[in-house]
């Protein structure tokens, strides 16, 4: 498979595996953002929060208003085309907000989403969510260092994608740059990509943890 990285919490799943699929992550409003961002074909969209501009801008995925786009953004249990996937509230959200476990080609994630996790993981999140493959995690906005440090020690991923940080072009919100994480978490096993990151199960590492950076 291939992630590309759009910004905020907006990420582009490419599967070729067992049958071409593409899932999107938290759709954005480019008006709010001021990011640019053309518009994107999906078979599959995730939304962590459904009342948001930040993560349910469904105008920016082609294919949603003849349904042929199908949208994911309540908790529950769901397996469409390739893809197996349940999604977790979160509790005490001023705008209710879900967190996703997803199976793309064998390889596990876990999809925090963006504005809507301010706090630690609970005992259910982390019965459904310890020991995915790769975590995928907000880390410049309304999440402390403390409490990332904490998912990522709980979760013990073997890959990191961190997402939800200031890049180029952001206007809104006002997120911290990505070297704050980096340095405060620890991250020793860095790699920046650019645009794209092939993963197949073979890449997963065995010991160390990796942390990839795609650029938007």
């Amino acid at each position: 498979m291939t992630i590309q990285y759009l910004g905020l919490s907006c990420l582009k799943f490419t599967i070729k595996n067992p049958q071409d699929v593409i899932l999107i992550t938290d759709p954005f409003d480019p008006k709010v953002t001021g990011l640019k961002i053309p518009h994107q074909k999906a078979d599959l969209v995730i939304s962590s929060q459904k009342k948001s501009p930040l993560s349910h801008h469904l105008n920016l995925i082609s294919g949603v208003n003849n349904n042929k786009a199908q949208i994911i953004d309540s908790p529950g249990e769901y397996e469409i085309a390739s893809v197996y996937m349940e999604a977790l509230s979160i509790e005490g959200a001023d705008n209710p907000a879900n967190i996703f476990y997803i199976e793309l080609e064998k390889i596990t994630f876990a999809f925090l989403g963006g504005e809507g996790l301010v706090k630690g993981l609970t005992s259910t999140h982390l019965d459904v969510l310890e020991g995915v493959d790769v975590l995928v995690m907000p880390v410049g906005g309304n999440l402390d260092i403390r409490s990332a440090k904490e998912i990522i020690s709980q979760i013990e991923p073997r890959i990191i994608i961190p997402t939800y940080f200031k890049v180029t072009g952001l206007k809104n919100p006002n997120l911290n740059d990505i070297d704050m994480f980096l340095k405060e978490a620890g991250n020793k096993n860095v790699d920046h990509v650019n645009t794209k990151l092939k993963l197949t199960k073979k890449d997963l590492p065995s010991q160390n943890r990796q942390t990839y950076i795609i650029k938007p």
